[in-house]
C-alpha cells in the first residue's frame, strides 16, 4: 500500500519533471509562444470568457493578466468583443489567426510528447492514462 504522503511526494517531484519536457519542446520546435500564452489561448478557445475571469482561473492578478492579454492583442492572436448585455465588459476572443497558431502550437507539442511516450509498452501507458484520468477527476472538483 502506497501512503498519502509519499504518494504526494511522487507526484510533487514528477510534475516539474512533465513541465520540463514541455518547455523543452517549445525551444526545439521554434514556438513562438512561451507555454502559458498557449494556456491562455486554449481556455479562450473552449470558453467565452473576461480578463476577470482569465486572471481568477489562473490564479494571478487582474493587473497581470491585463499585460498578458495585451501582448496577445499585440501580436492579433487575440480581440476583444463588448458584450451586448453591459457595454462595460468584454469578453476576449481569438482571432483566426489566434486559433491557427494556438492549434499549430499545441500539434507541435502533442507530437515531442508522443515521441517521448512512445518508449512505453502498451499496458505502460494504458496505465499512465488510467492515472492521468484519476489525476483530472481529482484536481477539477472543488473538493479539498
Amino acid at each position: 500500500m502506497v501512503n498519502k504522503n509519499s504518494l504526494s511526494k511522487e507526484l510533487f517531484n514528477t510534475l516539474p519533471l512533465v513541465f520540463r519536457e514541455i518547455k523543452k519542446s517549445f525551444l526545439s520546435q521554434n514556438i513562438p509562444l512561451a507555454p502559458n500564452q498557449i494556456k491562455i489561448l486554449h481556455l479562450i478557445h473552449c470558453h467565452s470568457i473576461t480578463a476577470n475571469e482569465l486572471a481568477k482561473h489562473f490564479n494571478v492578478t487582474p493587473p497581470t493578466m491585463s499585460e498578458c492579454i495585451d501582448g496577445l492583442l499585440e501580436k492579433k492572436l487575440l480581440k476583444k468583443v463588448k458584450s451586448e448585455k453591459d457595454r462595460r465588459v468584454s469578453k476576449i476572443t481569438l482571432t483566426d489567426y489566434g486559433q491557427k497558431e494556438m492549434i499549430k502550437a499545441r500539434k507541435k507539442i502533442m507530437l515531442a510528447l508522443d515521441k517521448k511516450l512512445n518508449i512505453l509498452t502498451t499496458k505502460e501507458k494504458k496505465i499512465l492514462f488510467e492515472a492521468i484520468n484519476i489525476l483530472q477527476k481529482t484536481f477539477s472538483t472543488n473538493k479539498n
